[in-house]
């Protein structure tokens, strides 16, 4: 039995190139020290030009700094201002929850997990 999403079948890879999954975000961090930058396209209905362009920091992407993430395509920046709509409302009814996780008298710093095993 094949799934397929999208037209695409092999929809994990997809979901695993899927710049909310944090794979794009760690190799990026992996990958800044050697002086290369990436940015991946949340790609909809667009002129592929423009993708050029900010690639290049050209046209319409001129003076700009590269984002770390770029919705191309109207239909794309609707469904990401409501994906993120919806991911701030669960931040606002989880808050309480989520703060309560704080680890009192710990320097955090930039450290992404606070877990010690002794």
């Amino acid at each position: 039995m094949s799934v397929i999403c999208c037209n695409c079948p092999l929809p994990s890879t997809v979901s695993a190139t899927d710049p909310s999954s944090g794979v794009v975000d760690c190799l990026r961090q992996e990958t800044a020290a050697f002086g290369i930058k990436s940015i991946p396209f949340q790609l909809g209905f667009f002129r592929t030009k423009i993708m050029i362009d900010v690639v290049k920091g050209e046209g319409v992407a001129e003076g700009k700094e590269l984002p770390e993430r770029l919705p191309l395509g109207p239909d794309v920046l609707a469904k990401a201002r409501d994906r993120y709509t919806k991911y701030l409302e669960l931040c606002t009814e989880w808050g309480g929850v989520v703060m309560s996780t704080d680890i009192d008298g710990e320097d955090k710093g930039n450290m992404r997990t606070g877990v010690k095993f002794e």
